[in-house]
């Protein structure tokens, strides 16, 4: 008997529109929100929710830690790219640690002029992470890894991503880059900001989270 595999809510190979609930639900749709205990689903929408959960989805909510949104007062989601050594990079991965995060794009004179000053903030402030996530590089070509590797020799920033897919800088910016976020030791958001920031206001707001 032939066996669906687009809308499945069944047993422990389902895949497709995944919703399985079995222990080894590994669904690998889009829309894959299994909620077993080994649940692997790498859907971009993944939302499973079970115990040993290792969606790897841009807006993958799996695990203990849950994003609710992009404004200060929400636990941010878990903004996962590639860096500029080519490495994966997940932002849940710094929980405990203090985050400012610049998305943007590079032909943006204000995101320009904050990656001007990002590498002494980054200098300046011990324990905190500094992190730029761009989408286009300065000549309006999707940034690729050299990008990014260039970018963060260039402007002394620890570590730049770049968006080859484009999905999540207009999630990140909000539609209107650039934004800034600070973002506590437990992933509240403490300070979101379109456009410029100047550098006084940033090390304010991050001074602002205290120890």
């Amino acid at each position: 008997m032939p066996t669906s595999t687009d809308a499945s809510s069944g047993g422990g190979d389902d895949d497709g529109d995944d919703t399985g609930s079995s222990s080894d639900d590994t669904g690998t749709g889009s829309d894959d929100t299994g909620t077993g205990s080994d649940d692997t689903g790498t859907g971009s929408d993944d939302t499973g929710t079970g115990s040993d959960d290792t969606g790897t989805g841009s807006d993958d909510t799996g695990g203990g830690l849950k994003g609710t949104g992009f404004e200060v007062g929400h636990i941010a989601y878990d903004l996962q790219a590639t860096d500029h050594s080519g490495s994966p990079w997940s932002l849940h991965d710094r929980l405990g640690t203090k985050v400012v995060l610049l998305a943007g794009h590079m032909y943006s004179s204000s995101m320009e002029q904050m990656m001007e000053y990002l590498g002494e903030v980054d200098d300046d402030f011990s324990g905190l992470v500094v992190v730029a996530l761009v989408g286009y590089d300065e000549y309006n070509n999707v940034a690729t890894e050299d990008d990014a590797s260039r970018l963060a020799s260039e402007y002394g920033v620890s570590t730049v991503l770049y968006d080859g897919s484009l999905k999540l800088i207009p999630l990140w910016a909000s539609g209107n880059p650039p934004k800034t976020y600070v973002i506590d030791q437990s992933m509240t958001i403490s300070y979101a900001e379109h456009g410029g920031v100047s550098e006084d206001d940033l090390r304010d707001a991050v001074e602002n989270l205290g120890q």
